[in-house]
């Protein structure tokens, strides 16, 4: 035949090896494929199912206008989705087989794991929510709740503490301890008002009495007409700015060293009465401007002298000192102030010592003065630790009374210049 070709070539290839290559196929991509010529047996791999095969080139038409495409086929109760594609290059259509449920498993398997994933997501979300609200909410609605009730002055509010260890547990136990505190510095400072204003109006009914002023009224009708007018000046004067003084109720506080001017004016009405009495007060400088409660000595000197003195014959002495000693008391730096009160009166024994330190620390009773347990009480209250009054026998006769209370340092801070 003369068409112009000058060279024509055959190639020929074993069909063996379209064997090997649908064996791979199958292998490495699964399924069941094989290569259908037409006019010739269909070209299987070595493992190939051949009622699968006769079944699907039975029921399957592969010579229709498609080029491509997917049919469902149901052999020996097991559904496949049988595939297939025509090559031009060989004139053949290659078909390919899968078990339906291969396909779907993996299929189920993905969404059945993203299901899984979702609801176990749904889950530790919720876990986390609760958790949150367990560990965050509550204890900021608790520490609100108790700071609105500490707000209306229910100052007993505590919130319970869980024993874990977080920030809140910390927050919950800083509110308790800052609760605790309030409600101690409150009722200290309103007890020892209470007591202020009542050691005030008892000192005010034990002094403003008949007896106390008719001796200095007499004492001044006598010294009248007698003619001695420097001690009738000297009486009026220091009674005058006495009482002046005891009744002055606008402040509850006032220094050692207003105390001290109202101790000797005291001092010299009775020694001008008694004419038996001698004192001397030697408190040094250093606490002369200290704040202390008023009317805290003159009760304790007044005792002193009705007590002490009084009762012995002959003439009697009373001295009041000071000092202030530094201590450390559970790492704190504390400064001990102490003014002593003594006199060479009345001695007292150990026992009856004792008797008395055990009485100004329980409930007042008729055994002891008012002025010298309330002096005690208003000590304990307002400075705490081992504040208030201690006795001491003095050894050549008398006794010594120490008003003691402490105040802590304050340390330096360089951030702002102010100690």
């Amino acid at each position: 035949m003369n068409t112009g070709v000058r060279t024509v070539m055959e190639i020929n290839f074993d069909p063996m090896n379209v064997v090997a290559m649908l064996d791979d196929f199958k292998e490495t991509q699964g399924g069941d494929p094989f290569l259908l010529v037409p006019g010739n047996d269909p070209l299987l791999n070595r493992t190939a199912d051949r009622e699968l095969v006769e079944a699907i080139m039975r029921d399957i038409p592969f010579d229709g206008p498609e080029r491509e495409g997917n049919h469902q086929l149901e052999v020996g109760d097991k559904q496949y989705l049988v595939s297939y594609v025509h090559s031009k290059q060989l004139q053949a259509v290659y078909v390919n087989p899968v078990v339906l449920d291969d396909l779907l498993t993996p299929m189920d398997k993905s969404r059945n794991m993203f299901i899984t994933s979702i609801l176990l997501l749904l889950v530790l979300s919720i876990g986390a929510a609760l958790l949150l609200y367990r560990k965050v909410q509550v204890p900021i609605h608790r520490l609100m709740r108790g700071l609105q009730q500490i707000r209306k002055g229910q100052l007993s509010t505590r919130i319970p503490v869980d024993h874990s260890r977080d920030e809140f547990a910390y927050l919950t136990q800083s509110f308790n301890h800052m609760a605790e505190q309030i409600q101690e510095l409150i009722e200290k400072v309103y007890e020892e008002r209470i007591r202020s204003r009542e050691a005030t109006l008892k000192h005010l009914q034990s002094q403003i009495n008949p007896h106390f002023l008719y001796n200095c009224l007499f004492y001044i009708k006598n010294m009248t007409q007698l003619g001695n007018r420097e001690a009738v000046i000297a009486m009026s004067l220091s009674l005058g700015d006495y009482y002046r003084y005891i009744t002055r109720g606008e402040n509850d506080m006032t220094t050692v060293e207003e105390e001290i001017r109202l101790l000797d004016h005291y001092l010299s009405i009775q020694q001008m009465r008694t004419n038996r009495l001698t004192y001397e007060i030697a408190v040094p400088q250093q606490l002369m401007q200290l704040h202390i409660p008023r009317l805290l000595i003159q009760p304790i000197v007044e005792n002193a002298v009705i007590h002490g003195i009084e009762p012995m014959e002959g003439s009697g002495h009373v001295v009041v000192t000071g000092m202030a000693v530094p201590e450390h008391i559970e790492g704190r730096k504390y400064t001990r102030y102490s003014l002593f009160v003594d006199n060479d009166g009345v001695t007292l024994t150990a026992e009856e010592i004792a008797e008395l330190e055990r009485e100004i620390n329980e409930p007042m009773g008729e055994e002891i003065g008012t002025g010298t347990w309330n002096v005690h009480q208003r000590l304990v209250t307002r400075y705490g630790l081992s504040s208030g009054l201690h006795f001491g026998a003095i050894p050549y006769g008398g006794l010594s009374v120490e008003i003691r209370w402490f105040e802590e340092e304050q340390m330096y801070d360089e951030s702002d210049g102010r100690g």
